[in-house]
């Protein structure tokens, strides 16, 4: 969702601070720069935590944040500014990242869990299914972003962007501390 809001909404958004072409350019540099730096992040630290639902919450907190960056949202009485909004994008292509990765080891693991075998095709199938469940939200959220800058401005369709993280974050912290809650309990029956 993140990324794919910024196919539809960075240009207009950079354009209507008067931005030249080539800045406009780096922008969309900074965003994968830190979308890569972020895979490397969270691709170690999945690893060797194995606590994908925290560190999905904290990703989504990430991106709330950036997204108070990047309009700047309406309700923030500051003037758009590049450094902002390159800040802005940047934390939003870490926190895709991590949003994502720990997602795709989650499924793996879950693909291969009670037994199923851990065979290629199991894999590539979950992944590949995962991966287009992926791209179809950012086909939503590109047309619905884009509609969105198209009637109230860049920044609107920020506003609202915000608003849809906040909701994941909310939703990606109940599932958190439901797993924290079903691990404590494994482990009392364990014990």
């Amino acid at each position: 969702i993140t990324m794919a809001h910024f196919d539809t909404t960075l240009i207009a958004h950079l354009t209507s601070m008067k931005e030249t072409d080539h800045r406009v350019d780096y922008s969309f540099a900074v965003i994968f720069g830190a979308y890569a730096f972020g895979a490397m992040f969270f691709g170690l630290i999945t690893a060797k935590f194995e606590a994908d639902a925290l560190i999905v919450f904290i990703a989504q907190l990430v991106s709330c944040v950036a997204f108070l960056f990047v309009g700047p949202v309406h309700f923030i009485p500051i003037p758009a500014k590049l450094w902002l909004t390159r800040l802005g994008v940047g934390l939003a292509g870490f926190a895709a990242a991590g949003q994502f990765l720990p997602v795709i080891a989650r499924v793996v693991h879950s693909a291969t869990w009670r037994g199923q075998s851990s065979d290629l095709w199991t894999i590539t199938a979950a992944v590949a299914v995962s991966y287009a469940s992926y791209q179809l939200g950012g086909l939503a959220s590109s047309l619905f972003s884009a509609y969105i800058a198209d009637i109230s401005g860049p920044a609107a369709a920020c506003t609202v962007l915000l608003i849809i993280q906040a909701s994941w974050a909310v939703a990606r912290f109940l599932v958190w501390i439901t797993e924290c809650a079903m691990q404590a309990h494994a482990r009392r029956i364990l014990s």
